[in-house]
């Protein structure tokens, strides 16, 4: 399998990405900024989104600060309804003044609503996603984002079915790959 979740442990082969790191260096470097009040949006509060949630969380705590459960912002999955929940929102993002979307997608759609909105990003909020989706270095201003190595993902998943067909026993049944920060531009330092 590639990027599961089970609800107990692992009884299967899983490769997939260490998202509680990517929350936490996003968050550390958020904190860094001095945005000790950002805001971690997303669809759901499980699986990958809530591994980066808790890194996020962890990073923003590291100075003896408290994180509450209140900056988890979960927002509708259907478009419509999240852009009119990102307008009643929007005093609390300018408030917050950062926002960490668990996606590029995400990301790249507020900026897009912030744009619309006459909010410049990031002069006036700032913004990341996850994922380093080939669009977050083609949109305007270029997002900062946790970059995963999907083909290095995929490499290692191969490397182990081999193992697995040959008849190989795998210790290690979740595998997760590296993730790094890439900054560009649409954080104000």
């Amino acid at each position: 399998m590639i990027d599961t979740y089970p609800q107990g442990a692992y009884d299967f082969q899983n490769v997939g990405v260490d998202d509680y790191s990517g929350g936490y260096q996003i968050g550390e470097y958020l904190d860094s900024c001095g945005y000790h009040k950002a805001l971690f949006i997303t669809e759901t509060g499980k699986d990958s989104d809530y591994y980066r949630w808790l890194g996020f969380k962890q990073a923003m705590e590291k100075n003896g600060c408290f994180c509450s459960k209140s900056r988890l912002m979960v927002v509708s999955s259907k478009k419509i309804q999240r852009l009119h929940e990102y307008e009643e929102l929007l005093p609390r993002f300018l408030a917050a003044g950062a926002l960490a979307f668990s996606s590029d997608f995400a990301a790249i759609e507020a900026i897009n609503f912030f744009s619309d909105h006459k909010i410049r990003v990031p002069e006036q909020i700032s913004v990341t996603g996850f994922d380093d989706s080939i669009y977050a270095s083609l949109v305007r201003p270029k997002l900062t984002t946790v970059h995963q190595d999907v083909s290095q993902k995929a490499h290692i998943a191969l490397k182990r079915l081999m193992k697995l067909i040959q008849g190989d026993t795998l210790e290690e049944m979740n595998v997760k790959s590296t993730v790094s920060l890439v900054k560009r531009d649409s954080v104000r330092e």
